[in-house]
């Protein structure tokens, strides 16, 4: 009898306007992130119910040309000549709990491949991401950690 009750007492509480909360909506993450090599920041922002992060911070702003960098390496003829500052690379992360976002997708500028990607923010000043292609469990993962005040952002054209 008595772990019936621990059991409906724990059901209220999960039930309560206060643990409502918890499970609303996540924030996005403010600021400026730095990509686990140091190379990248990126922003990210609402994009329709989801999260969406663009590059907009470049550490080789310029090429050994001295040109902006471009996407290059994409499987698609007609997008290599966009320039990376300003490129949405992350796409469609959707909230699934307090600092939480899953069934997303990340571009990888490098290799001009996409995989699906998870994000947590386990603490104030890092968001920790998992790339995968199939399945979870064969992923990649990688950090991104709050990039330094006064970072000046690239131009987009």
């Amino acid at each position: 009898m008595q772990i019936h009750i621990r059991f409906l007492a724990a059901m209220i509480a999960l039930a309560s306007p206060a643990h409502a909360d918890a499970l609303a909506p996540t924030q996005v993450p403010s600021g400026l992130w730095l990509s686990d090599d140091g190379m990248a920041a990126t922003q990210f922002s609402a994009c329709g119910n989801a999260l969406c992060g663009r590059i907009v911070w470049l550490k080789m702003a310029r090429d050994k040309h001295g040109d902006t960098p471009h996407d290059a390496n994409n499987p698609n003829p007609t997008l290599r000549a966009r320039p990376i500052c300003g490129l949405t690379l992350i796409t469609g992360l959707k909230p699934a709990g307090p600092g939480t976002w899953t069934d997303g997708t990340v571009y990888a500028v490098r290799t001009g491949k996409t995989a699906s990607l998870d994000m947590r923010q386990t603490q104030p000043d890092r968001l920790d991401l998992h790339g995968f292609v199939g399945t979870r469990f064969f992923g990649k993962d990688f950090t991104f950690t709050q990039a330094p005040p006064g970072l000046a952002v690239c131009k987009a054209k």
